[in-house]
């Protein structure tokens, strides 16, 4: 058995690395997105994970201004997250499979999401463990709640 066969849902870290430089791990990346896929497995990529995920999809990943810290950011639903960030990591368009939950101009696509593949992989640019409202994502996430509008 392996670690994939007992996961109820898959979470690409944060990393100190960059997802631009960094093909070690695209092969990971690949095997957990396919198992996500295959087995409807809820997929969060976090930071790094989220640049992972938008790569493996063929969005572009750029250096942007790399500015940690807490950002307030709008949604297009009128609500308001305070979310902290901490790469320098950078997309400016999610791929077509994917719908932008909440974007930021200085820090690009922040949160995204597909219903496709069963597996609901959502990226997230932020860092949730790291503010109020990050955990408050985080916790629709883990609870199966569709984010858009959130």
């Amino acid at each position: 058995t392996s670690v994939l066969e007992m996961a109820s849902c898959i979470i690409l870290s944060g990393s100190d690395r960059s997802a631009r430089d960094d093909v070690d791990a695209r092969d990971a990346t690949r095997t957990c997105l396919a198992y996500s896929a295959e087995f409807a497995v809820p997929l969060l990529g976090v930071c790094y994970g989220m640049h992972r995920l938008m790569q493996h999809h063929g969005a572009t990943v750029t250096t942007g201004l790399f500015r940690s810290g807490k950002y307030d950011v709008d949604a297009a639903s009128g609500a308001r997250f305070r979310l902290a960030f901490e790469c320098e990591d950078f997309v400016s368009a999610a791929p077509p499979t994917f719908r932008v939950v909440l974007d930021h101009p200085a820090h690009g696509v922040v949160l995204v999401t597909n219903g496709m593949s069963g597996g609901r992989a959502t990226g997230a640019a932020f860092h949730p463990e790291a503010s109020e409202d990050g955990r408050r994502l985080l916790h629709l996430w883990l609870s199966g709640v569709d984010m858009v509008g959130a």
